[in-house]
């Protein structure tokens, strides 16, 4: 996370706190994030994502407060910049030029108000680039073609990992978007306690 591209840190607390794909980036916006505050204090001490919206697959998960407030940081930094953020505002975008070149005048690539959305294969390379510049994937040995761990999938894996020391597996699998058969259908997690509001 200390790879010098804003994009980075949002993209991995998400990523490790929420437990979904990759993919996911493909679909989320602004408006599938909702942020829970504790009524005493308002601090937001969770939020909810909805992972592949309006597709068949939808399902949501949670993520953290941290995680959270590294994507308001972004967007927040985007919308300062001069970007128009909205509801339909992709979460990662393309970078723009912070300078007022004449080049850049008769054009709408790299403009901050110009969003692109940053796709799941611009994520995954701007991982592997990061995963380089901080040394932390040295050469493989000869005859070796994989790492022990992939620099996408791999914190879905950590998500998983560490929730089930905590939590129950059908929980974790239902926050992971995968099914647990025909238990689905009645399985009833009990609800939060509701000393929050949601913004």
């Amino acid at each position: 996370m200390e790879y010098p591209d804003r994009r980075i840190r949002p993209i991995i607390l998400c990523m490790i706190s929420g437990g979904f794909r990759i993919g996911s980036w493909d679909y989320l916006k602004w408006k599938h994030v909702t942020a829970f505050k504790d009524e005493k204090t308002g601090q937001v001490i969770a939020a909810k994502m909805i992972i592949y919206s309006d597709e068949p697959d939808e399902y949501f998960c949670l993520i953290t407060s941290e995680a959270y407030d590294a994507l308001l940081q972004f967007i927040t930094f985007r919308k300062n910049s001069g970007e128009d953020i909205t509801g339909e505002s992709w979460l990662m975008r393309d970078i723009w030029s912070t300078t007022d070149f004449d080049t850049f005048k008769n054009s709408t690539l790299g403009l901050v108000k110009y969003p692109e959305k940053l796709k799941s294969s611009g994520i995954k390379s701007l991982i592997e680039r990061a995963i380089r510049a901080q040394g932390l994937a040295n050469p493989l040995p000869i005859g070796v073609k994989r790492r022990e761990w992939k620099s996408g999938h791999g914190y879905r894996v950590y998500f998983k990992t560490k929730a089930e020391q905590v939590m129950k597996p059908a929980n974790v699998e239902l926050l992971s978007g995968r099914s647990i058969g025909i238990s689905q259908s009645y399985y009833k997690p009990p609800c939060l306690n509701h000393r929050f509001t949601i913004n």
